[in-house]
């Protein structure tokens, strides 16, 4: 597809894996909260909010213009997922607890109010650690630049912007209808079974990602002081593929929360068919319909801004990855150990590829300029496998295995994720290739 249409996509899906199921647990937890807390609770839960936002926009300005941050991303990882874990387990038994014993311990110990704010602590915290989480690479991601020359005045910089900021507009659009929705049950059972769920399941993928760092050979971090020692019978029983199974189900968690809260609007929406308050006159009356209405029609919004964030998941995601087939291979012709190729084959700024016995190479005329860029179909980096080729997308050449855009006016130089150069000259109205440079090259096409 055109190159300029999939980088705009491709940041609009990958905005949403990463927050379409924070959005869902952060409105959860923010109108549970408020429901059972009342203002201390709403109160609780902005602070968490902007902490966990002021704690990630520091972090990836710094991340992003300094070397001060010089941690590995799994030795940041392994706290915030501890964090996680750990605040995620606090709030479901305290919440629990309140829920369920709060009002039989009150009777006894006369803290009822001690309990609510533990809770409110609480879910401000875990608040904090899921938006840090996600937010501070979310963040960077329209500043990430993978070539020379696509800095922040380039067309590819304002095409992930307005990807990430298409998908930030309709998560704001999701919340808010989702959070007035949520206010619409009579009875928080259905959406209070919905967040200890989405907080169970995110503590367990969390776990998971505390264990593969644990797993890993070298212990845990050396930085953090007690390097632990792990049994390498308990590292391949059930340590590595927990970790893998986790790392890997963010989509599933999502699809999960996303389940759970269709599920949750189409009971709401079935329950406001009908009036249920009572009412003195027609006035009354017409005010419960409207408002029933009301709800059937954020429901209804709920499910659309659901929809079309499970299509960027899915058919978005696949159709802006699709990688188009190899570039029809060139002619040339043998003459004296040489092979020639007519120049005006390869002067429409098209990328060409040629083929002698197993040795590939790719041809490019560079823009604005009458030379070439030249090189052999594979690189230093990513090898020569058929993942690892190079194709056309718009204007842009790409590898196939590490999608890193080529800049084209240094392809034929060497070093990089580059294709590995190749000499020619011209002669004639002809580009012209040794043979002997050719078959030199078979090893490294070689099987």
């Amino acid at each position: 597809m055109d190159g300029e249409a999939s980088v705009l996509l491709k940041y609009l899906y990958i905005v949403m894996e990463d927050l379409l199921a924070l959005t869902t647990l952060m409105t959860m937890l923010y109108v549970i909260q408020d429901r059972l807390f009342g203002a201390a609770g709403r109160r609780s839960q902005k602070i968490g909010i902007w902490a966990g936002l002021a704690a990630s926009a520091v972090f990836a300005l710094i991340r992003s213009f300094s070397s001060l941050l010089t941690r590995t991303a799994s030795e940041w990882a392994f706290y915030d997922y501890l964090g996680i874990v750990i605040f995620g387990l606090a709030y479901l038994i305290a919440l629990l607890i309140r829920t369920h014993f709060g009002t039989r311990l009150a009777e006894y110990s006369g803290k009822k109010r001690r309990g609510d704010e533990i809770c409110c602590v609480l879910g401000a915290c875990l608040g904090a650690f899921f938006l840090f989480n996600r937010c501070r690479t979310v963040m960077r991601y329209p500043f990430i630049f993978e070539t020379v020359g696509k800095g922040v005045f380039s067309a590819e910089f304002f095409l992930r912007l307005g990807g990430w900021a298409a998908a930030l507009v309709l998560l704001l659009l999701y919340a808010c209808l989702l959070g007035k929705c949520l206010r619409g049950f009579r009875k928080l059972t259905l959406p209070w079974a919905g967040l200890v769920t989405g907080v169970a399941l995110s503590v367990i993928r969390n776990a998971g990602r505390c264990v593969g760092i644990w797993a890993q050979p070298r212990g845990l971090p050396g930085w953090m002081g007690f390097p632990i020692k792990y049994s390498a019978k308990v590292h391949r029983s059930w340590a590595v593929p927990f970790y893998q199974f986790t790392e890997n189900s963010n989509l599933l968690l999502t699809l999960i929360l996303s389940g759970i809260t269709l599920a949750l609007m189409i009971v709401l929406f079935i329950h406001h068919t009908r009036i249920w308050d009572p009412y003195d006159n027609p006035a009354q009356k017409r005010k419960l319909r409207s408002r029933a209405r009301g709800y059937r029609r954020r429901a209804v919004g709920v499910a659309v801004c659901l929809t079309l964030a499970v299509l960027c998941l899915t058919a978005v995601k696949t159709w802006a990855n699709q990688v188009p087939p190899p570039p029809v291979q060139g002619e040339y012709t043998v003459e004296d150990g040489k092979i020639y190729v007519p120049i005006e084959d390869v002067n429409d700024g098209e990328l060409h590829s040629f083929k002698y016995g197993s040795v590939r190479w790719i041809v490019i005329r560079k823009p604005n300029s009458a030379s070439y860029g030249v090189g052999l179909d594979a690189c230093d980096v990513c090898g020569v496998d058929k993942e690892s080729t190079y194709y056309q997308r718009g204007g842009q050449v790409v590898c196939r295995r590490c999608d890193v855009v080529m800049n084209i006016n240094t392809i034929g130089i060497l070093g990089g994720c580059n294709p590995v150069p190749l000499s020619y000259s011209l002669e004639e109205g002809r580009m012209v290739f040794s043979l002997e440079d050719i078959t030199a090259a078979e090893s490294r096409f070689a099987k």
